[in-house]
């Protein structure tokens, strides 16, 4: 048996506690007779340390970008509204402020999708040749992180860091800055468990693993791990059509999405069908209900699956999870979640509250047995 408790701890990829819940997934996954298919893949683990920016004897804390280059200094401030204040102060310390730093930046040509528009804008700082980035940010939109990084890639080769906007620099002032952050080069797997089928037409069943540095990730994810854990369970006896993967993804939080490539790698490489995919992600938050939103699958389908679960409501569309690569492909996709999560569960993502009291075990254990209905509907169709 798995408990949540388990599950809900820090957890990135390549991490010790990482490794551990996923050779714990192996294990439960043995037991209930899926096979193994383990998938290796390269990552990088980041460290930091307390990090700083001093003038005129004044300090004030600087949070590490995810994965930045390390950097200790001494230079000229440039403060930096706009992106033709950066094109104007090469070799410089910039300091990205409001309204520069609403939302982030994409990481340098994410593999699914890279807007055009942060191609320019990487240009343009790599044209300044910046000796760091300080970027002042405030709440985050997509989760409770207040500030929030602006940048999160392993790729980029400037050193960055982010605070609060609460005014410190001086512009063309010198400014000592010190960004304590290093990474390692490690290698870890992308786990795959699965059921055969009467034929080789893949239902892909799948919940990423990872959290974010410095979260339990209770909610996101561990509730959907959870839940995946019991679809083993629920679908253990079921003589189905369909091959089932089951994925615990490793990489929805990190900026290469390593496991998520490999297999998609994998499925090209033995030229395998998806003929579905379920994508759990963030269900449980206390006081929701759960919901589940559709992608490529026709509304008459979607009330027919609807009317035949128990627990189950009609969510809202969103793109930012794993299934996102699928339903751009034209893949029918279902994703499940909390039908409030982007109003009020949202704000406890990627923070230290994201714990296991804002998960409802009861609303976890209702999504599994729906989402049996909804494979075995979906299975009809292969």
């Amino acid at each position: 048996m798995i408990s949540l408790r388990e599950l809900a701890i820090e957890r990135p990829v390549g991490s010790k506690n990482n490794e551990n819940i996923m050779e714990l997934l192996c294990k439960e996954a043995k037991t209930q007779g899926l096979d193994l298919i383990r998938l290796p893949i390269e990552t990088k683990c980041w460290y930091h340390k307390y990090s700083f920016a001093e003038y005129k004897g004044k300090k004030v804390e600087l949070h590490p970008s995810p994965f930045s280059h390390p950097f200790s200094g001494k230079g000229k401030v440039a403060l930096c509204s706009n992106w033709n204040d950066v094109k104007n102060n090469p070799d410089s310390i910039l300091i990205f402020q409001k309204p520069m730093t609403e939302g982030t930046l994409m990481p340098l040509c994410f593999p699914v999708y890279f807007p055009p528009e942060h191609k320019e804008k990487y240009d343009i700082i790599k044209e300044a040749r910046p000796k760091c980035i300080i970027t002042e940010t405030g709440k985050h939109k997509m989760s409770g992180l207040n500030p929030y990084p602006f940048f999160e890639d392993g790729n980029l080769s400037f050193p960055s860091a982010y605070k609060d906007t609460e005014p410190f620099f001086t512009d063309q002032v010198e400014t000592y800055i010190e960004i304590q952050s290093e990474c390692t080069k490690i290698k870890t797997s992308q786990v795959l468990f699965s059921k055969q089928g009467k034929n080789n037409s893949i239902i892909v069943i799948c919940a990423h693993m990872d959290s974010k540095y410095g979260t339990p990730g209770a909610l996101d994810n561990a509730a959907g791990i959870f839940t995946l854990y019991k679809l083993f369970e629920n679908l253990k006896e079921e003589k189905l059509n369909s091959t089932i993967h089951f994925i615990p993804f490793n990489g929805e939080e990190n900026y290469s999405i390593p496991g998520q490539m490999q297999y998609l790698d994998f499925i090209k490489r033995e030229e395998l069908h998806i003929s579905a995919v379920i994508n759990i992600d963030s269900p449980g938050f206390c006081g929701s209900q759960n919901a589940v939103s559709f992608y490529n699958i026709d509304i008459e389908e979607q009330n027919l699956l609807l009317k035949k679960t128990k627990d189950i409501k009609k969510g809202q569309e969103w793109y930012a999870g794993d299934h996102a690569m699928f339903s751009c492909q034209n893949i029918p996709c279902v994703v499940a979640t909390s039908d409030n999560l982007f109003e009020k569960g949202i704000h406890y993502t990627h923070t230290e509250k994201d714990t296991t009291d804002i998960v409802d075990l009861e609303l976890l254990n209702k999504l599994s047995s729906d989402l049996k209905i909804i494979v075995k509907e979906l299975d009809t169709k292969a």
